[in-house]
């Protein structure tokens, strides 16, 4: 999710929000890793500390971090995770049926793939 601001000049806290949120879905900091303190970050964009607390709690709010206190600020993955799109699978799957593969069929090539394992193992 990218904060918008209907297409005026995106307010400073909303614009480190964003690029943390980039950072984050881009893998750059994992689930449960620390990011750099309000005070590093203000330092790094030469902004008062207030701003980049200001973005961490609209972080927060949006799910993709938490705050422990005095000890810092840590990614919140949970809510990030890509949803998935099954049209593609849906099609596939659609079409076997069309090809006269069962549900058996399907089933059984699955757990052959999977190994009778669960999800990605």
């Amino acid at each position: 999710m990218v904060i918008s601001n209907n297409n005026e000049k995106l307010e400073l806290y909303k614009k480190i929000a964003n690029d943390y949120i980039k950072l984050i879905k881009d893998g750059a900091y994992k689930n449960n890793e620390y990011i750099p303190s309000i005070r590093t970050i203000a330092v790094e964009y030469g902004i008062n500390p207030n701003t980049v607390a200001r973005a961490f709690s609209l972080l927060e709010e949006l799910g993709y971090i938490v705050t422990v206190p005095k000890k810092g600020a840590y990614v919140s993955y949970d809510s990030v995770l890509p949803v998935k799109n099954t049209n593609n699978l849906d099609k596939k799957i659609s079409e076997m049926k069309k090809q006269g593969y069962t549900k058996e069929d399907i089933i059984t090539t699955i757990n052959k793939i999977y190994g009778g394992k669960n999800d990605r193992d």
